[in-house]
């Protein structure tokens, strides 16, 4: 196996990796990676998926697209969803799905509320019903939403 399809398989079946990191893991040097890597990139093949202390970290493209989408539709069909509730219905990595639904939750495609079970809940729309636990606050925001509309 070419060095080319080892990176490959190691990004399908593992975390997203630097080059630095698979340049020790496969024991060839670093800039024939960043060939490598380069290519992939132009390829469409992978991506970046963040940069952390100048070194970037790729990802499969289209294994990233699927692993989105099924946790989308996991959260579409039951509403609401804990990481580990989703790791075990998809298949994946509980630690690469906590990681999705954190950085999903911080561009705004998700909604993350913190649950008695100390953990994470995630949603399409927010969970909690905000002022309506307090009768006068229910009772004041209705009124102006009344005014305000006329």
């Amino acid at each position: 196996m070419n060095t080319r399809d080892k990176i490959l398989n190691h990004l399908e079946t593992n975390i997203p990796t630097s080059a630095a990191q698979l340049a020790k893991l496969f024991e060839c040097h670093k800039s024939h990676i960043n060939i490598l890597l380069h290519d992939l990139v132009k390829d469409v093949l992978i991506e970046v998926e963040r940069v952390t202390k100048g070194a970037n970290f790729y990802r499969l493209t289209e294994l990233h697209k699927q692993r989105t989408e099924s946790i989308l539709r996991y959260i579409e069909e039951h509403e609401t969803g804990m990481a580990v509730d989703i790791a075990k219905a998809t298949g994946l990595d509980k630690k690469l799905v906590t990681k999705m639904l954190k950085c999903m939750a911080a561009k705004g495609e998700l909604h993350r509320d913190w649950c008695h079970k100390n953990a994470w809940v995630y949603s399409k729309k927010p969970v909690g019903n905000f002022g309506g636990a307090n009768p006068l606050t229910a009772f004041i925001n209705q009124r102006l939403r009344e005014v305000r509309s006329v």
